[in-house]
């Protein structure tokens, strides 16, 4: 599903495109969609750790990018993201040198003297021939939290680590598996915290918004495929009253469009809100008489968004419903001239940048959708192959059942459950598209369309089988098209 949040001003439509994907195999599904914070080439968006106060540095030294990692030798300092982030979902893949040892951090403040003053820290490590399950080992929660279960690839390999943060409840993931969970300032945390060494340290773990930190540890050590993506806060049994950053707001009004008990307020004057204003919102005008009477009324027992211009009436007005004890109320921090500043968060469903141009303009947008990455594991998933049947024939996705393009008959799919999770696939997105549509008006509730096709299945490693077995050929549909295939043997017959 696609939903925009638009803004009209002076005849300009502003559009927050927002795609909502069932398929995402791990919780939490709800939020946006994932985003680079590293191009690949360059270190834009990243800033050393500086201090007093956390002044950036004028020149970053000792980080670099090689063959589309940022790299160091551990003898530079940290290197944290410019942005801040909240309510997130971060995956990115590691690789470290033997014996190596550096680490992720996140919710960082800058100038507390050290990144690990404030942030918790995702433990990258060479765990050796052996490995280890020790806090203090690869994907730990360091000094605090053991993993569990984790299947860890060696030094020199590349391991994806994700990072799952909703609302102090934070997860740890290593190569596919949940390995550790914790509520940040619970119970358990704290006695955990009281019995380290970060007891001495005042503010450890207690930022609700944050930097993310590579730690520089004296070693060399790579990553790659940085992403993240905003979540929504969880919804809690006590009354809470909080900021959310624009891009949890977004995740928040995406998961919530069709609950009737949520609200947007915009506490902006009249001229303001005609002037532009979020989808769906409410106005109160903060300066009127009457706008304590009006919030009074509100109804106390559903979740507000409230925002303003630039956060400080809407702060105001959370501070009033708090005290007259609103269920749950957020601020969004930075209000609606961050809001729109911050949009739209694009989408990016295959590596090559200028390959996703080419499918933005040529795609239609109208069903969900998916990337290569945001399907695994496979497990329970339908693979409907939308090309011709020669194509098929050269090489699809093993155990994709065919039902073609031109000529589309709904008795290929009648075998098939109407809740049963579905990916479609062409080439590259288009003939899927339209397969999706024809399959949702059918009835189908959990469709998806593979944006990339094939290609960016092929490109990203994944295997396809031929008549005889796993293949390297794939059907390039013709030359033009046939570029964006850049792994596998490209066949045209």
């Amino acid at each position: 599903m696609k939903f925009n949040f638009v803004s009209r001003r002076a005849g300009l439509i502003l559009v927050l495109s927002l795609i909502a994907c069932p398929l995402v195999a791990a919780e939490p599904t709800d939020g946006l969609r994932y985003r680079k914070i590293f191009d690949g080439s360059t270190l834009d968006g990243w800033r050393t750790y500086g201090e007093p106060k956390g002044e950036e540095s004028p020149k970053i030294s000792g980080w670099w990018v090689e063959d589309g990692a940022i790299a160091t030798d551990g003898n530079g300092g940290d290197l944290c993201t410019v942005d801040t982030f909240d309510n997130f979902d971060l995956r990115l893949d590691w690789k470290i040198a033997p014996s190596g040892n550096s680490g992720i951090m996140y919710r960082v403040r800058l100038g507390d003297g050290a990144p690990y003053f404030s942030g918790p820290e995702y433990q990258i490590l060479d765990d050796g021939e052996n490995g280890s399950d020790a806090s203090t080992s690869a994907s730990g929660l360091y000094d605090l939290v053991a993993p569990k279960g984790k299947k860890g690839r060696p030094a020199g390999e590349w391991n994806q680590a994700r990072i799952v943060m909703q609302s102090g409840h934070v997860e740890h993931w290593l190569n596919g598996v949940k390995v550790l969970g914790i509520q940040i300032g619970g119970d358990e945390w704290e006695k955990l915290v009281a019995g380290s060494k970060f007891k001495a340290w005042e503010q450890f773990g207690r930022s609700e918004i944050g930097h993310i930190d590579l730690q520089g540890h004296g070693s060399k050590v790579w990553f790659r495929n940085i992403e993240i993506r905003p979540l929504p806060p969880l919804s809690r049994k006590k009354p809470v009253a909080g900021d959310l950053s624009v891009g949890s707001s977004a995740a928040l009004i995406q998961s919530s469009v069709e609950n009737d008990d949520f609200v947007i307020l915009d506490v902006r004057t009249k001229k303001e809100f005609e002037e532009g204003h979020l989808m769906n919102a409410v106005n109160l005008d903060f300066f009127s008489k009457d706008f304590g009477d009006e919030v009074k009324k509100l109804d106390r027992s559903v979740t507000y968004l409230v925002y303003c211009r630039s956060g400080g009436r809407s702060k105001k007005t959370l501070n009033q419903m708090a005290a007259q004890g609103f269920r749950e109320a957020y601020n969004m921090v930075g209000g609606f001239s961050l809001w729109k500043k911050s949009i739209p968060f694009e989408p990016q469903f295959v590596r090559s940048e200028k390959y996703q141009e080419k499918l933005n303009g040529l795609l239609a947008h109208s069903v969900n959708e998916v990337g290569v990455r945001d399907i695994a594991p496979l497990d329970g998933i339908v693979f409907l192959d939308a090309r011709s049947e020669a194509e098929f024939g050269v090489s699809h996705i093993e155990d994709a059942i065919w039902v073609g393009f031109d000529g589309f008959d709904a008795t290929r799919v009648a075998s098939i459950q109407k809740d049963q999770r579905v990916v479609v696939y062409c080439s590259v997105g288009y003939r899927s598209e339209k397969v999706s549509e024809k399959l949702s008006l059918l009835g189908f509730k959990n469709v998806a369309n593979l944006v990339g096709g094939i290609f960016e299945w092929k490109n990203q490693g994944f295997e396809v089988v031929g008549p005889d077995g796993k293949t390297e050929e794939v059907h390039a549909f013709d030359r033009s098209w046939g570029k964006w295939l850049t792994s596998g043997t490209k066949v045209y017959r």
